[in-house]
């Protein structure tokens, strides 16, 4: 009797120590779930590697391999690899690990592949866009000239054939301090000194440019010469161009007076030519971001009808550029050239040519 109920307590106990055994601690698990959750695979194998004797190991082992698949069901494939290697480095024996390991890796050269393929197909397509655009603006640039407003950075496009113009009007004032003239004459050579002014506005649409322009200038002091005369002139052109026909070249009508030999004694008689004036000029041709350059003849017509007086034209020639850009207007500086040439009956061939240096402001946008 004694002996069946040790048999019989022995067969009751005995499962419960071989399962008290082979349980795992609460602990280990924390510890593995610290790991997952600091996403170190470095940590995992240190747990792991602290508890490769205990009989319950492989419970661990288990436990992490079944985080590792939930892993993989959430896409977290290079986790899911770090955690199964941990396995593997600590158990080599672990076929089920090992196997897991090498449908992750797989996959994950799948993915990868498949990065690469999206990567190659988007650089080709970002490739032919840039490639679209350029042809699309190389063939906007024959057609259309962009302008960019240095205040708000908008760019818009003008048709080459038409106004180039940001603002409808566009002006300008320019004082010439710097003014040498040439004259040549049957009493030879002579330079003087003096001082101008001129200045422009111009109205601008879709198919014409006019304005008008204003010139006057004084060369007041000979340096180098044998008369003490002064000679002076004014004129008003206003000028107009047909941009369907071109947008730079201008039609020119106005009036001029030249005061020719003026003193303020009697040793130099005076005289005074005025005349109305035709003429054709280039006007406002780009030079570069911010220059114009400028070109006209003029004749004056009023020289059949004066006795002394057989023939009478004018050239001009200017650059202009702007050297500061304001928020209202520019501030400007202009390089140009006048040249007057007279034939008289008496005096004969007169060639007036004068050069200027001035600055000033206005708006050309």
């Amino acid at each position: 009797m004694k002996k069946s109920i040790l048999l019989f307590l022995s067969l009751f106990f005995l499962p419960l120590a071989v399962s008290a055994q082979t349980a795992v601690p609460d602990a280990v698990y924390r510890q593995v779930d610290d790991a997952f959750l600091a996403s170190s695979p470095e940590v995992l194998t240190d747990v792991l590697s602290r508890y490769t004797k205990n009989a319950w190991y492989y419970r661990v082992e288990s436990y992490v391999l079944k985080k590792a698949r939930q892993l993989v069901l959430q896409n977290e494939l290079d986790q899911a690899r770090n955690v199964t290697l941990s396995v593997i480095d600590n158990n080599l024996d672990n076929q089920e690990a090992v196997e897991l390991y090498q449908s992750i890796a797989s996959a994950i050269s799948r993915r990868d592949e498949i990065a690469k393929r999206e990567a190659e197909r988007a650089a080709i397509e970002s490739f032919r866009q840039q490639a679209e655009e350029t042809k699309i603006r190389q063939e906007a640039s024959k057609t259309y000239k962009t302008v960019t407003n240095t205040t708000s950075g908008q760019r818009i496009y003008l048709d080459q054939n038409f106004n180039q113009q940001y603002r409808t009007v566009t002006w300008d004032f320019m004082i010439g301090l710097a003014n040498i003239n040439y004259l040549y004459d049957t009493n030879g050579h002579h330079f003087k000194y003096g001082l101008s002014a001129n200045g422009s506005v111009y109205y601008h649409n879709d198919f014409l440019t006019f304005g008008g322009e204003i010139y006057g200038d004084a060369m007041v002091l000979t340096f180098l010469g044998s008369d003490d005369s002064f000679n002076w002139s004014a004129s008003g052109v206003l000028t107009i161009a047909f941009n369907k026909v071109s947008k730079n070249i201008f039609l020119r009508a106005g009036y001029a007076v030249f005061g020719l030999d003026t003193t303020v004694n009697d040793t130099v008689e005076g005289r005074m030519f005025m005349s109305p004036v035709i003429g054709l000029g280039l006007h406002k041709v780009k030079l570069g971001e911010s220059g114009q350059f400028k070109l006209a003849a003029d004749y004056y017509p009023q020289h059949l009808l004066n006795d002394d007086i057989n023939f009478a034209m004018g050239l001009e020639a200017s650059i202009t550029f702007v050297l500061t850009q304001l928020q209202n207007f520019n501030i400007h500086f202009q390089f140009g050239l006048r040249d007057t040439i007279i034939i008289h009956n008496s005096d004969g061939f007169r060639n007036d040519a004068r050069l200027s240096v001035a600055f000033g402001v206005g708006n050309y946008e």
